[in-house]
């Protein structure tokens, strides 16, 4: 799909998901990192790549509850993860909803 490395591009991705950054701010931090890329070649990438960002995440946070449990999770680790999980899932939706509206070339 892309000549650029997929932990690159995930990374990217993440970071959209997460802190909300427009397809544009991510084009102009990967040229002041030396790589040419259009917005329109982000638009792309996230929902192909969104779902092996949520596998990814999803063995993070299943690794990170295990080693929470031993201790024994506080409100405020339940809270944290609650609020990760919401974000995907308002990702994912947001995601999904631009596909549907994007007509097929």
């Amino acid at each position: 799909m892309a000549s650029f490395p997929e932990e690159l591009i995930l990374g990217r991705i993440q970071w959209h998901g997460k802190y909300g950054t427009s397809y544009g701010y991510l084009e102009e931090t990967m040229l002041e990192h030396g790589l040419e890329v259009d917005h329109t070649a982000l638009c792309r990438w996230a929902p192909h790549y969104t779902p092996e960002m949520e596998k990814r995440e999803r063995e993070y946070w299943k690794l990170s509850m295990r080693q929470n449990l031993r201790n024994g999770p506080t409100p405020a680790i339940l809270d944290n993860l609650r609020e990760k999980m919401r974000r995907t899932r308002l990702f994912l939706q947001a995601t999904q909803a631009r596909e549907s509206r994007t007509p097929s070339l």
